[in-house]
């Protein structure tokens, strides 16, 4: 039983590694044009402080060789065992869960629309939706978020100020910079598992907190490799092309932009509640070659 339980802790932090999103969750819409027209592509660079490179790139190797040799079988076995739909499930319902911590970063933002979107995407999917297993919200256009990203403490953070700081890659945590790291620590206290009133019930017991992150985890990494491998595996230098793909993510929800994508591509998908972002994109639906005609003028 002991060695049940540290299996699924060393899967929930093998997941941190990865990024931040639930897996097999597509956005509820394919985005409409004029949600990214506010975004400067041309200036989608973004400099990071990175005085530990040497560090960082030895635990970019480990992390690496860590995905292929246990991360990746396990995501693939879940897969072939959970079908689409309850992994979907699984998805909702901890992004329904982390409401609180949105809307108190909102709050703190001074987004009071936002906040109150947040506040009624919450009631409807926790009653509607089963406890956020469906996104009931998403079929209410007041309460769709579309391309938005969703609030959390470092970007309240990064809001009133605070840089960035430098960069580093941890074993088994992934990339992250020193204001992520801080706002971590503020989605510990903000999330409702870490409630003094709620931890001491039988439901938020250690290995039942454990266990449900554990399945969160778990479920978010077939889709955190896709974009891993979308990340890193054409590029020159991964390093570098995982460190950029994470900087400019995270720039860009300080932002409060749609997140910078490779063409083709779709925004990347909502945070989760153990793994963090990378670059969380899913290909965009081919073009027929009828569509193709229409957009370049060319007859097929």
């Amino acid at each position: 039983m002991r060695r049940a339980g540290l299996l699924l802790l060393a899967l929930a932090l093998a997941a941190r590694c990865l990024g931040d999103a639930p897996a097999d969750n597509p956005p509820p819409r394919q985005p409409a044009a004029d949600d990214f027209d506010d975004y400067d592509y041309a200036a989608a660079s973004v400099t990071v402080s990175d005085p530990f490179e040497s560090w960082n790139r030895a635990v970019f190797k480990f992390n690496d060789a860590a995905y292929a040799a246990v991360v990746r079988p396990v995501a693939d076995t879940y897969v072939k065992i959970v079908p689409s739909l309850p992994r979907r499930g699984i998805s909702n319902f901890f992004e329904n869960l982390r409401a609180p911590l949105r809307l108190a970063a909102n709050l703190l933002q001074g987004d009071l629309a936002q906040a109150g979107r947040e506040l009624g995407k919450f009631a409807v999917n926790t009653t509607a939706g089963l406890a956020g297993l469906a996104k009931v919200s998403e079929k209410i256009p007041p309460l769709a978020d579309g391309a938005r990203p969703l609030a959390d403490t470092a970007q309240t953070l990064g809001f009133y100020g605070i840089p960035a700081g430098p960069f580093f890659v941890i074993p088994l945590a992934g990339p992250m910079t020193a204001r992520d790291a801080a706002g971590y620590v503020g989605d510990y206290y903000a999330s409702p598992f870490s409630w003094d009133g709620l931890r001491h019930t039988l439901v938020l017991r250690w290995w039942f907190y454990t266990a449900a992150g554990s399945v969160n985890a778990l479920n978010g990494l077939p889709g955190l490799l896709a974009a891993y491998d979308l990340a890193v595996k054409s590029a020159i230098d991964p390093y570098v092309a995982m460190r950029d793909a994470y900087v400019q993510y995270r720039d860009a929800m300080l932002k409060k932009r749609p997140p910078p994508a490779p063409p083709g591509l779709r925004r990347p998908g909502p945070r989760g509640h153990f793994v963090r972002p990378l670059l969380l994109a899913k290909p965009a639906p081919a073009s027929s070659p009828e569509e193709t005609a229409a957009s370049t003028g060319k007859t097929p």
